[in-house]
Order: C-alpha cells, then structure tokens, then sequence
C-alpha cells in the first residue's frame, strides 16, 4: 500500500518539460543528518551533476505532481567541478581550445584555456566522445548515449542548435552500440572520414551519408547489432599506409568485456586488427593473443604515427590483478 512519488522530474513533466525541481538526474546516494534545530531533517544527495540538500527533506520533499515545487539546494557552487569526463580533444595548433564530453553534462568547452578556467557547454545532452577535425579545426563532433553523432561547424562558437546528426542507428544498417558508441576521424585524410564502432566497424563521411561496414560482428561473425552484445566495441584507433582513396589501411578494435563474471557465451575483451581494410571484413583477425585472460574490457587503443606501417600499437585493458598496458610491433601478432 506505500505510494513512492518522484520528487524531482528531472526530465521534465509534459507538455512543457519544466521540473517541479532544479536538481540534476542520476541520483547516487542520499544520506540523512537529523534531527536540526526546530527538528528538520537535513538530507543529502549525490549525482550525475553533484550534490544538492534539502533543509528539511520529510517536509520539505512532498509532491510528486507536476506544477509543484520540491525545494532542493544546489552546494555546487563552491566546491569545484563535479563533472565526469568521457572524452576530450584538443585543436591541432591552438593551445587554448578543448572540447570535452561529460557524462550527463553535455559537451564543454573553452577557446581561453591558457588564461582562464572558464569553459561551456557547447552542446547539452549526455556528452561522451568528442573529436576536432585536425584539417579544419572549426568542425567540431560530439555525441549522446548510444549512435547518435552530432556535427557542428563553428568551433567553440557552437551551440547546441547547431550541431546536426551525422550518425544514427540507421546509418549504420541499424545497429546500436554501447552506452558512448566510439568514434574516431581517420588521421590519414584531411577530408573528414569518421570511423564507428558498434559491434562492428564502419566508416563514412563526417558530413554524413552512406556508411560502409568494415567488419563483421566481433559478437557472432555476422552482421547486425542491438547493443545488447557483450563485444560492443570499446574503443578504436586507425593508421598506416594510406589505400588509393587515401584512407588509413591498418584498423583496431577493442571490445567490451564483463570480466571473471563472464561464464557462458562469446568471449569478450577482444582486440581485432585488419592491415587490410579494403579487403572486406574476412581481413579482420583476433590478435588478442592471452593478454586477456580476464576478459575485461579493452579501454583504449593507439596507433603510433610515427611508425608507417600502423604495426605499432598500444592496447590499454582495465580490471584488477591484470596487466594494463600493452605494446606490439607486429600488429598484434605478439604483445
């Protein structure tokens, strides 16, 4: 018979969207202080967005409805940034411009960041990854959760009206990928190609337009994902001797993985390499070699540049009692 009431609308109450209470989503802990002088029971609460209170929380905290007020005070003023940083990409030559993607706090930032530690939020939503066109630093790309990229041309003059989608799940032959979906720019062209991985790997115009898969599914062998797949892909990186339509040849992906828990089904943490993108997904070959063995997820990957061949390439892996950084010469054939 207890009625639990959402005291926040965090998201907004239709048809207006206003919250009945300024307080950030993703709530994480509450804990309770009381009695207060006059008996007020003192509460606080961690989230996404930092820590709020309430002066008298059984009181003060009654509706659920929306057009109501919960009354919650916002303690972030003066305690420095709370903010979770996904990704963040810098401008190839000026030091002084960033772009950043937060969880749950969009896509911050700053044209001053020698001088000043002043940033903004350049795009709202649930900022993840992020990336600066190098060849023409005014093209800025960020992201929500799941495939959904966005791109802006403007630089730190961008708002969010004024990125447009560029990558959705129909792009990419209706696939969906893991909570932040990864996305590079190739590094071997100055005309903006943006490589994405959901359980597969695929390649297009940053623009936007057709997207052509690279690879398979590194879950099943075969095509089509619903993000449900534990070897999501987790991270990428691309380089190596430019094909003919000058486009990097040498392509990594790390997936995801749940670690010891995993028991049953497709192994996960993977590395797939293919030094061979033009010849089709049967070119893609699992190196991960026993450098693994935990199956947990492989964080990040990078190609070195100044190695021509794309064969050098760091692998990091997260877990515990586990090695986390790797390094190969050979494309992965040894770590």
């Amino acid at each position: 018979g207890n009625q639990f009431l959402n005291l926040t609308h965090a998201f907004g109450c239709p048809p207006d969207l206003a919250s009945i209470a300024h307080v950030h989503p993703y709530p994480h802990a509450i804990a309770f202080s009381f009695p207060l002088p006059g008996g007020n029971s003192l509460m606080y609460f961690a989230n996404d967005g930092g820590i709020y209170r309430a002066l008298d929380g059984f009181n003060g905290l009654s509706s659920g409805s929306c057009g109501d007020t919960n009354q919650f005070d916002d303690l972030n003023q003066t305690l420095g940034s709370m903010t979770q940083f996904v990704s963040f990409s810098q401008h190839p030559t000026d030091l002084n411009t960033l772009l950043g993607g937060a969880q749950s706090n969009g896509s911050p930032a700053t044209s001053t960041s020698q001088n000043s530690m002043a940033w903004l939020n350049v795009n709202s939503g649930d900022g993840g990854f992020s990336a600066i066109n190098s060849a023409n630093p005014l093209e800025w790309f960020t992201e929500n959760t799941d495939v959904s990229i966005q791109r802006c041309t403007k630089g730190v003059a961008c708002h969010a009206s004024d990125f447009v989608p560029v990558v959705e799940p129909d792009t990419v032959g209706g696939d969906h990928g893991a909570f932040y979906t990864p996305y590079i720019l190739d590094p071997q062209t100055t005309s903006s190609q943006l490589i994405v991985g959901t359980c597969r790997v695929w390649r297009g115009a940053g623009a936007g337009g057709t997207f052509m898969a690279l690879s398979n599914s590194f879950e099943t062998g075969a095509g089509g994902c619903t993000g449900s797949e534990v070897n999501t892909v987790r991270s990428l990186a691309a380089g190596g001797p430019p094909d003919q339509p000058g486009l990097s040849t040498v392509l990594s992906a790390g997936t995801h993985g749940e670690g010891p828990s995993q028991t049953s089904g497709t192994p996960g943490g993977r590395i797939w390499v293919t030094t061979n993108t033009s010849g089709g997904p049967s070119m893609w070959m699992d190196v991960t070699n026993g450098i693994n063995p935990d199956e947990y997820p492989v964080a990040s990957i990078a190609i070195d540049p100044s190695d021509t061949t794309g064969h050098t390439a760091y692998a990091a892996i997260m877990g515990f009692h586990t090695s986390h950084v790797w390094k190969t010469t050979t494309a992965g054939a040894s770590w």
